[in-house]
């Protein structure tokens, strides 16, 4: 039952573009790991000091301030129910946003160099059953495909 399911323990992962595609592959990509992720890259500094900001976005510092604020004041147990609601709303929202996908998306979310590589991950995907072509479209002169995820888990 949902309401005796507790969260016990979250974390914060960070490591390298190499290391993020041992984490979420092609075999894994279909468990709902990649639904729960959140990536955020950070530009590449060659080893090298960024420069500093010279202005400072007050407006910015002061939301992230109030939401700390908030989160400290937070005691006790939070009912599962109002989690699962806004979580499901928000999931939703994703879902729309990402219901299909192109070897270029593919290409972006794996960091990959050539679209070559991308049609292989996709091919294995659907010779697999995870994904499915749903559409073909021509951009810039080239035939390119749209796919989906079929909504089977691979174990």
């Amino acid at each position: 039952m949902f309401q005796d399911f507790r969260v016990t323990w979250n974390f914060i992962y960070t490591g390298t573009p190499i290391a993020l595609k041992k984490m979420v592959n092609e075999k894994n990509f279909g468990s709902g790991l990649a639904t729960r992720l959140s990536c955020i890259p950070l530009p590449s500094t060659n080893f090298k000091m960024m420069s500093r900001e010279s202005t400072v976005d007050y407006e910015s510092d002061n939301r992230l301030k109030a939401w700390a604020e908030k989160l400290d004041r937070v005691k006790g147990e939070l009912s599962i129910q109002k989690l699962v609601d806004e979580t499901y709303d928000w999931t939703a929202r994703r879902m729309a946003d990402a219901e299909e996908f192109t070897t270029d998306d593919v290409m972006r979310c794996f960091m990959l160099k050539s679209n070559d590589a991308a049609r292989t991950r996709v091919s294995r995907l659907q010779k697999d059953g995870l994904v499915e072509k749903v559409d073909e479209f021509v951009e810039n002169g080239t035939t390119k495909a749209r796919y989906k995820k079929t909504g089977a888990v691979m174990v």
